[in-house]
């Protein structure tokens, strides 16, 4: 579930090693909706009080809770961006439809199932 929400107090921040040796900053955050969230990041003090923050909640198996901050903006630093297949369907949808009288998208699910075969 997402949830937005400000930081009202940062209680600690507490240093650990991931198992590929990064250092990894827990932030314990108090949140004005009464979250209390522990989120990680590879720099210290990344968050200010007042600060606004959207995170998603995550009921675990074991029903923890897990929280992990939700991020927008640079299309890079995501999951979320195209494979090469995609970008080349999508390159070869301009230059066909030029020529035809087809939709774009008609001509890049076209090109993206003649790459996937």
């Amino acid at each position: 579930m997402d949830k937005t929400s400000k930081v009202k107090k940062i209680w600690k921040i507490t240093e650990r090693k991931s198992p590929k040796w990064v250092i990894i900053y827990y932030h314990n955050l108090e949140m004005e909706n009464w979250d209390f969230i522990n989120l990680g990041k590879q720099k210290e003090n990344v968050f200010k009080v007042w600060d606004e923050i959207t995170y998603i909640e995550e009921i675990k198996p074991d029903w923890k809770k897990r929280y992990k901050e939700k991020r927008s903006g640079n299309l890079f630093k995501t999951k979320e961006f195209l494979n090469n297949k995609q970008i080349s369907a999508l390159a070869w949808a301009i230059i066909i439809q030029n020529n035809n009288d087809l939709s774009f998208k008609q001509v890049a699910d076209w090109v993206y199932q003649r790459l996937e075969s």
